[in-house]
């Protein structure tokens, strides 16, 4: 389920204030030392707003949540970059807010195959490149659902979107992995070793993508997934491709919605859940629309080993 919490006045000066302090004591505003300082005060954050995401990342209680006014947004009062922006410094105070919520569902993490390896990821439209299928920037063509960096040996457990603004009112798409999916078809066969999730445009750069998984996996009772529709894996076996072509049509059926304002954030179970975006129109103006993207795993031990690094804050 998605749970929705409407985030009180006295909870949200609270959360504005703990990344002022973080940004006001921090001489060296990269992302090693803001989180350093972030794991500190996270547990300052208001009781309510901690159990909320406990209930998300360790009891699974819920598959989702969206914080609404999680900032004040005429605090926000920056224009929309033109373009993501490389930068490894974090620059205004409410870059950290993300962060700092993220940090309490698990550890915050980036790909140095992404981005240059930034832990905080604009999420943008790019008019050149506004007609490019299922890429953040190509906003002129709908982001089919996917589970984040499906492709990659460790995809986060953990997605966050922090909207600084929205004014197109472009959804968000959800798709929880729920129970009544498995009363109709016999799934089993997407348990198997038999699929190549591949990055999508501009996602990552020499990475071996040859490597065959499971859609499904874990408890079949309640099972994980690990699947990209946006470059569907092709199977030679008919009857299989078949049958995950009805899956994929049910994720769809299934899709919810969700618009984001500014100062909203949205925290998904990327192991639960699959998400994307409905295509809109922009001016691509100082105005457009702009999230903040943040990841996040509970388990890094083997992150530390991988030969695409990951870049884990510690």
């Amino acid at each position: 389920m998605i749970k929705e919490y409407i985030v009180s006045s006295t909870e949200r000066h609270s959360i504005w204030e703990l990344a002022k302090e973080i940004f006001t004591h921090t001489s060296d505003h990269s992302d090693k030392t803001i989180f350093s300082n972030s794991l500190i005060v996270e547990a300052q954050l208001e009781l309510k707003i901690r159990e909320e995401l406990y209930r998300l990342s360790r009891t699974g209680e819920y598959d989702a949540i969206i914080f609404r006014q999680l900032v004040d947004n005429s605090l926000i009062d920056i224009e929309t970059p033109n373009k993501v922006r490389i930068r490894r410094n974090i620059d205004y105070i409410f870059e950290i807010i993300p962060l700092l919520l993220m940090s309490a569902t698990g550890f915050p993490i980036a790909y140095e195959v992404q981005h240059n390896g930034r832990i905080i990821n604009d999420v943008l439209p790019v008019e050149e490149f506004k007609n490019i299928d299922n890429s953040t920037a190509g906003v002129a063509k709908r982001f089919n659902l996917h589970t984040e960096d499906a492709y990659h040996n460790f995809p986060p457990d953990f997605i966050g979107l922090f909207c600084i603004r929205n004014n197109e009112k472009a959804a968000t798409l959800v798709s929880i992995l729920s129970d009544n999916i498995f009363t109709d078809k016999d799934y089993s066969s997407l348990f198997e070793k038999l699929f190549i999730n591949q990055a999508n445009a501009g996602s990552a750069q020499n990475y071996n993508y040859e490597v065959k998984r499971a859609i499904l996996f874990g408890q079949k009772s309640k099972p994980n997934i690990r699947l990209n529709t946006a470059r569907l894996p092709q199977i030679d076996n008919k009857q299989i491709s078949s049958l995950l072509s009805s899956f994929v049509d049910i994720l769809n059926e299934n899709s919810q919605r969700v618009v984001l304002q500014s100062g909203d954030m949205i925290i998904m179970n990327n192991l639960r859940c699959v998400h994307g975006r409905d295509a809109f129109e922009t001016d691509f103006s100082v105005e457009k629309r702009w999230l903040l993207r943040v990841l996040s795993r509970r388990d890094i031990a083997e992150c530390l080993v991988e030969p695409f690094n990951v870049n884990v804050l510690l």
